[in-house]
Order: C-alpha cells, then structure tokens, then sequence
C-alpha cells in the first residue's frame, strides 16, 4: 500500500537473514494464490545477507505476486528464485515466465503508480516495483530488469556485503 510505500526510508533492524528461509515464507503467505494459478515455484537460494527481515520478505513477496498476476491467459506461472554470491554481492533473483515488459516500457516500472497495462487487464495498483526499488535502495542495493514482451521476466537484486 501507499502507507507501506512512505515508512520505508531507513532500514529498521539489520540482521543476518537466510533468503532461502524469506522466500518459502513468501511462498507460504501466497499458498492460496498459488494454489489457485497452480504456479510451481523453485527455490535456490543458499545466501544470507544483511539486512532488514521484513523488508526482504516484502521485496520478494511483491516480485512473486506480479510473477503470479503478469500470466498470459491459461498460463502456468513458473517462477525460480534464486541467489549467489559474486563480485562483493549477493544476487537475489526471481525469474518468471510472463507476460514480459516490452523494450518501451523498461524504464517506467519502477515508477509510482505506473500500470502498464490496458485497464482491467491485470490487477494491481502500480506501486509493487516502486516498492521494491525503494526498498532496495535503502539497502543501497540496486535492481535490474531483463525481459522480452511475451517471454517473461527476471528481476536481478543486487545486496552489498559489507566490509
């Protein structure tokens, strides 16, 4: 929500914290919605990293919901997320095989209140990756995106290791 959205500017309470451990209880808060689209969803993600609980699970709760919503008609969501370690970084993922996000519109999504889609297409409020990115942020972490129209999406989540 928009309330959500405007408390995070600071991290809260930074701690070592299992992404493997964040992401199943994501999966297990969106069991009905998974259920429902029949989505299969895999999980590789061994790293911890610092950082503040609540807002990881958030981060990936909202690229798992999108991954879920942003199907094509008759579409099983197949979703992986995964982590490693490289570079002095832990790269969190979450890869989906959606709708995709044309070449146009890469640069808009991580606006507020950017909805991309015809209205009443797809659900949605336009503020899930604006979130997300400000989430990332005050990790100072950075996020990217790769996609093709029509051939899904992978979010890339980059998380600094401190020194």
């Amino acid at each position: 929500t928009i309330l959500d959205y405007s408390k995070v500017n600071s991290l809260s309470q930074l701690k070592t914290v299992s992404i493997q451990e964040a992401a199943q209880q994501v999966v297990e808060d969106l069991k009905s919605e998974i259920k429902l689209t029949k989505a299969k969803i895999t999980i590789s993600a061994k790293n911890e990293l610092l950082a503040d609980a609540d807002l990881l699970r958030l981060l990936i709760q909202n690229l798992v919901s999108n991954a879920l919503k942003f199907v094509p008609k008759g579409t099983i969501p197949q979703i992986q997320i995964r982590s490693k370690k490289s570079k002095g970084k832990i790269i969190l993922s979450v890869k989906d095989n959606g709708i995709g996000i044309s070449d146009k519109n890469l640069s808009r999504i991580f606006l507020l209140f950017q909805k991309l889609n015809h209205p009443g297409e797809y659900n949605g409020s336009g503020i899930g990756l604006a979130h997300v990115k400000k989430i990332m942020k005050v990790h100072n972490g950075t996020i990217d995106v790769f996609s093709e129209e029509g051939k899904g999406s992978e979010f890339v989540c980059s998380f600094p290791i401190p020194k």
